[in-house]
């Protein structure tokens, strides 16, 4: 899901996001994910899970537009999405003290 991208891109500003194709098996289904280092080499996926084992990615390219581009609702569920990791990694955060 883009908002998803959208907030690993603003926890590591590094991440690109990769807009792709994903073969299921079945069918074929657009995914968005982050990408870091030479050459798109570490990929971070943190939605990747909804895919069933045996899915490949297919094609991808790295998205060229910036988070004020995207919908409306794509940026209010990137905002609602982003307060909750932090809120998530403040508790985490005072769990390891």
């Amino acid at each position: 899901m883009l908002p998803t991208a959208r907030v690993v891109q603003r926890l590591y500003p590094d991440a690109r996001i990769l807009e792709g194709e994903v073969w299921t098996s079945t069918d074929i289904e657009h995914h968005f994910w982050n990408a870091r280092g030479p050459g798109n080499a570490e990929w971070i996926d943190l939605s990747g899970q909804q895919f069933p084992p045996g899915s490949v990615v297919c094609s991808f390219e790295v998205l060229a537009t910036s988070p004020s581009q995207d919908s409306t609702a794509t940026q209010e569920r990137c905002r609602l999405l982003l307060e909750r990791a932090i809120a998530n990694l403040r508790i985490q955060a005072v769990a390891m003290r």
